[in-house]
């Protein structure tokens, strides 16, 4: 079961994904592939060394032949719906690889990371050098705050250093 959440999931991301490439997803992208991998492949060879010799074996017993039918019955519903479960992991699993094998959209996440970074580190800045500003005016005795824009200037300065204005006292 968790393999068909694991596969549903990463359908959905790598969808999401083509629309609107950002770096945590095709991360994401990248840790559910491999864990769908390693888990598709298990199944495999349970598949293979499991239910399938086990259905060989109850075709050959000849004592009970209900049970064996029964039994036969039972190893073939789990065959199919493990071969289901197999084939949903497959399938999810080259969708991922194409995603994160595509150079095209992982440029992109990469340059929106890059994009974004640049503007949040320019409001750290912005925000910054406003706050410092500010407070080293207002600190002083002497400043003056401007009547057009509501800064604070040097007393010295005749007009404001943001706006142009002329200092009105």
């Amino acid at each position: 079961m968790i393999n068909i959440g694991i596969a549903i999931a990463l359908l959905i991301l790598c969808s999401s994904y083509k629309s609107c490439p950002i770096v945590s997803k095709l991360t994401g992208i990248k840790v559910l592939t491999i864990i769908l991998t390693v888990l598709t492949s298990i199944n495999i060879l349970v598949l293979l060394s499991g239910i399938l010799p086990m259905y060989y074996f109850t075709e050959s017993d000849g004592y009970y032949p209900i049970v064996s039918e029964l039994i036969s019955g039972i190893l073939v519903a789990i065959t199919i719906y493990c071969g289901g479960i197999i084939t949903l992991g497959i399938i999810a699993c080259i969708k991922g690889y194409k995603c994160f094998g595509n150079r095209e959209l992982s440029v992109a996440a990469y340059n929106e990371k890059l994009r974004a970074g640049a503007a949040r580190a320019q409001q750290i800045y912005r925000t910054q050098s406003n706050v410092n500003v500010q407070q080293s005016f207002t600190t002083e005795n002497t400043a003056w705050q401007c009547k057009s824009c509501g800064k604070f200037n040097e007393s010295d300065n005749k007009f404001c250093i943001y706006c142009g204005n002329a200092n009105n006292k």
